[in-house]
């Protein structure tokens, strides 16, 4: 990843797709992630490694109300990410219920 760059994961089916998809993205500045194919989509849904708390700081230990808790969520600075360290989570996920679930309604 290059510095300042965020990375972009794609699903795309067709090699000469993803590539079209990357150039794209590299024009927009990102760095283009090719997740694999649309079966293997649930290895970025809610409950798996690479979904949303490896951006997050450490959440508030206190129970907030709903305000402050958006007002911190928008206020709250996105941790970068490498491909390298994206791919290892994209690999470790394990495959849970259809359409993923959040570990703190499990």
């Amino acid at each position: 990843m290059a510095v300042g760059r965020a990375i972009w994961s794609s699903v795309v089916e067709r090699d000469a797709a993803n590539a079209r998809v990357a150039e794209l993205l590299d024009t927009l500045g990102y760095d283009s992630l090719d997740t694999g194919v649309l079966a293997d989509s649930w290895r970025y849904e809610p409950g798996t490694p690479i979904y949303c708390d490896p951006y997050m700081p450490a959440w508030p230990t206190e129970k907030l109300p709903f305000d402050q808790l958006l007002a911190w969520l928008l206020s709250a600075p996105v941790i970068p990410m490498s491909k390298h360290k994206a791919t290892d989570l994209l690999a470790s996920a394990v495959r849970g219920a259809a359409g993923g679930y959040f570990p703190e309604t499990a």
